[in-house]
């Protein structure tokens, strides 16, 4: 029955089984027409830069599937992992229930404006933050103008394993004219934020501590709940305190300011670059 309505929908389709098909997806191709090539090795940290499709050969008597969809982008240093996504919403009891209700997990920082949500041993997965002043806030007193916003997402960040890693991406970005908008010593991480066209932020974070007890330890201590936000840094002079030698421990550790408020943090607009492919503007370090 199978082949009787693929010989119809053909015929229907005028489409001749022995040419090439001029729209291919993944249902089209055999997994026969796949082969898998070796597993690539881990014994080495974050050498792993192919998406995971490259890690397969498309057999080229058969339609490419990939032929249309090739990277062409010069290197960055890619992530290790999505850390976590933020919202901010008008309605924020009902959100935080709902979260951690249909994830299960539980909040080892919660205010009445913020909550960070996690299920395992990462310090939040989901954060919630209340702006029901969002759509009218345009100026802050530090940082560039706000963007409009509505509720809705608010970043997502993204994961380096050591503090050398976000350096080194940092470096390659910045090498095709991409800077972060905001710069930033959280506490329990220290985090890049840039905005892409549409003022979308994604965060590009290292964790400041070895082990998830010490984070949560930070999120439960009297300086994380006075200043929840952050401390300003300085990306340059972290590559070059990190290139001389300076423990990056020593640099992970948040100064004390005292408290910060919401008004002071920085909201990047869309970055206003339409750019449609990268190439170098300078040459990375």
């Amino acid at each position: 029955m199978g082949s009787r309505t693929t010989k119809q929908t053909r015929s229907k389709m005028n489409i001749n089984p022995s040419s090439p098909s001029p729209l291919v997806t993944s249902r089209n191709v055999s997994p026969s027409h796949i082969t898998k090539q070796a597993p690539i090795s881990n014994s080495s940290t974050h050498k792993q830069t192919r998406p995971l499709l490259s890690r397969f050969s498309i057999n080229h008597t058969q339609p490419n599937i990939m032929a249309a969809n090739k990277p062409n982008t010069p290197f960055v240093l890619p992530p290790a992992k999505l850390a976590h996504v933020v919202i901010s919403t008008t309605q924020f009891k009902p959100m935080v229930a709902f979260y951690k209700t249909v994830l299960g997990g539980h909040s080892p920082f919660e205010t009445d404006t913020m909550s960070f949500i996690t299920y395992d041993d990462e310090h939040h997965r989901i954060a919630i933050f209340a702006h029901p002043e969002a759509a009218t806030a345009t100026t802050t007193t530090t940082g560039p103008p706000q963007q409009h916003r509505s509720p809705g997402l608010e970043h997502i960040a993204f994961t380096y394993p050591t503090l050398g890693d976000l350096i080194a991406s940092y470096r390659h970005r910045k090498a095709l004219g991409i800077l972060p908008a905001w710069a930033v010593n959280h506490g329990p991480t220290l985090s890049l934020y840039y905005a892409d066209p549409d003022g979308n932020q994604v965060e590009m974070q290292v964790d400041a501590f070895a082990t998830a007890d010490e984070t949560t330890g930070f999120l439960r201590s009297p300086a994380f709940a006075e200043n929840p936000f952050g401390v300003d840094v300085d990306p340059e002079d972290l590559a070059r305190r990190l290139d001389a030698g300076e423990p990056a421990a020593d640099l992970l550790r948040r100064p004390d300011i005292g408290p910060r408020s919401l008004d002071t943090v920085p909201r990047p607009a869309p970055s206003g670059d339409l750019r449609e492919s990268y190439e170098l503007v300078e040459e990375s370090a």
